[in-house]
C-alpha cells in the first residue's frame, strides 16, 4: 500500500504537457497527505473497503515513488515491457530522456502521470509501447516474476482515470495506429519463469483502427476480455457490446474492473466506466493454483495496429496516400503502394490532401482491391450514408494516420480489496 508521507519530493519536474524531457528534482516539499477517496458502490457491495492503493498523480508523488527496469526494491511504480515488446521505452530517473513523466496537463490544468511514446521510438518487434506497472518483472528465473512492487490477491475493484492525446490532435481519437490500455498481469505459477501472465484481464484495451460506427452508434470499440494463458480453462469478454458509444476518450474518464471468486470455481468479472456497469461475465479454470494468483496493473500506450496474418505492425501510420480516384459511383477510394495492414472495417485518418474538399478526416472504411484500396465509407463520427464523402476536384497528396506521438495522461489508479489482502485471498 502507498505510505502516506508528509515529506516527498518530486521525483519528475512537473512541465506543460507535452513539455521536454525534465531533469530531477531533489527539492524537499511539505505536503499534506492525498485525501482518501469515497469507496465505489461497485467495490462496497462486494466488500472491498480497504484501499490498497491510492495512486493519485496530481499530488505531489513520495521519494523514489518510480523505478526503471531493475532499478531495485522499493518503488511504487516500474516501467515495463509487456504486449509482446522486448525493450523498454526510454526511461530515466536522473534527467535523461524518459517517456514516464509527471506533467501538468494543459486540459486540467493538474498534474499528471504522462505515457509518451514517440514514432521514432517504435523498432518493431521490439518496441511499440510505454509501460508503466507495479511489479518489475524482467527478472530472471526461479524469481522471474513479481518479488518486486506490490501484487493484490483476487477479490478486488481497481480503477484508473486516464485520457489519451495525439500529435497531431485528432478528435475522438478516431486515427488508426494507437494502442493503449488498463489490463492485468499475475505472478504466473511456481516457478515464475516467463512468460508471468496466466490470465490476463483487460479492462479495457483499445485500438485506434477499430473504433466503431454501427447502427447509429458511434465510440472506441474497447475490448473488455479474460484470457487463459494456461490453457487450464476458457476465456471470453465482459460484456459482449463493447463500443464505448459517444465517448470522447480525448477527455478524462475512469475504466473499472471488479472481480470475485470463490477461489475454486469461477471468476466473475465485471466491467465499469465513470461508475457505470457495463457489463459481468463468468469464467472458469481446471487449475485450481490460478484463483490464488496475485494480480498487478499496468496501463500502457504505443503505436501500432493488428492485422491478422501480419500480427503487429506499425506499418498503418504515417503512410503516404499514392492516390485518390473515384469509385462505387461518386465515392472516393484511396490508393496505397502496398498492402495496408487492418483489422476488418478499420478507422484511417486522413490528412495532407489537397485539390478537393471533404477528404481530409477519419473516416470507416472498406477493402476495395486487395488490401491496396480502400473505399471511404462515412464519418467516424456521423455513421451514416449522408456522411460519405462524395468525389470532386482533383485530389494529390495525402497521408494516412499521421502520428508523432501518443499520450496517455493518467490522473489516478487504486485498488479497493479485503483488509487481509497482504496475507490471504479476499
Amino acid at each position: 500500500m502507498i505510505r502516506r508521507l508528509l515529506l516527498t519530493a518530486l521525483l519528475l519536474i512537473p512541465c506543460v504537457a507535452y513539455g521536454a524531457d525534465p531533469g530531477a528534482n531533489l527539492s524537499v516539499t511539505v505536503v499534506p497527505p492525498s485525501p482518501t477517496p469515497p469507496v465505489p458502490a461497485a467495490a462496497a457491495t462486494a466488500g472491498f473497503n480497504t484501499l490498497a492503493l491510492n495512486s493519485d498523480f496530481s499530488q505531489p508523488q513520495p521519494t523514489g515513488w518510480f523505478g526503471c527496469i531493475g532499478s531495485g526494491p522499493g518503488h511504487i511504480w516500474y516501467a515495463g515491457i509487456e504486449g509482446g515488446d522486448t525493450l523498454a521505452a526510454p526511461c530515466s530517473t536522473t534527467g535523461g530522456t524518459t517517456r514516464y513523466n509527471l506533467v501538468t496537463d494543459a486540459l486540467t490544468g493538474t498534474q499528471a502521470l504522462d505515457l509518451s511514446f514517440k514514432s521514432t521510438d517504435l523498432m518493431d518487434g521490439a518496441r511499440r509501447y510505454t509501460t508503466i506497472q507495479t511489479v518489475d518483472d524482467q527478472g530472471s528465473p526461479p524469481n522471474a516474476c513479481c518479488v518486486l512492487g506490490e501484487l493484490f490477491p483476487y477479490g478486488f475493484y481497481m480503477e484508473a482515470t486516464y485520457r489519451v492525446a495525439t500529435t497531431p490532435a485528432v478528435p475522438l481519437n478516431a486515427i488508426g495506429g494507437t494502442w493503449w490500455g488498463f489490463w492485468q498481469g499475475g505472478q504466473g505459477l511456481a516457478p515464475y519463469t516467463n512468460p508471468h501472465v496466466t490470465i490476463e484481464i483487460d479492462h479495457p484495451e483499445q485500438h485506434g483502427e477499430l473504433f466503431g460506427t454501427c447502427c447509429g452508434n458511434y465510440g472506441p470499440d474497447s475490448d473488455w476480455a479474460v484470457l487463459n494463458w494456461s490453457g487450464a480453462g476458457g476465456g471470453g469478454y465482459f460484456p459482449s457490446d463493447a463500443y464505448l458509444n459517444g465517448y470522447d476518450t480525448t477527455a478524462y474518464h475512469t475504466y473499472g474492473v471488479k472481480v470475485t471468486t470463490d477461489g475454486s470455481s469461477g471468476l466473475v468479472v465485471c466491467s465499469y466506466v465513470d461508475n457505470n456497469q457495463k457489463g459481468c461475465n463468468t469464467f472458469t479454470s481446471s487449475n485450481a493454483a490460478q484463483y490464488a494468483e496475485r494480480k498487478y496493473p499496468i496501463l500502457f500506450a504505443g503505436l501500432a495496429c493488428y492485422a491478422p496474418g501480419s500480427g503487429l505492425t506499425s506499418t498503418c501510420i504515417n503512410r503516404p496516400i499514392s492516390s485518390i480516384y473515384q469509385c462505387n459511383g461518386n465515392n472516393v477510394c484511396i490508393h496505397f503502394s502496398s498492402t495496408f495492414p487492418a483489422n476488418a472495417n478499420p478507422i484511417i485518418n486522413i490528412s495532407g490532401v489537397t485539390g478537393a474538399s471533404g477528404i481530409n478526416g477519419s473516416w470507416q472504411t472498406q477493402s476495395w482491391s486487395s488490401g491496396t484500396d480502400w473505399l471511404l465509407l462515412w464519418a467516424a463520427n456521423d455513421p451514416s450514408e449522408s456522411s460519405r464523402p462524395i468525389f470532386n476536384g482533383t485530389p494529390t497528396g495525402g497521408t494516412a494516420n499521421a502520428l508523432s506521438q501518443i499520450d496517455l495522461l493518467v490522473q489516478s489508479v487504486r485498488v479497493w480489496t479485503c483488509a487481509s489482502w497482504q496475507s490471504g485471498p479476499c
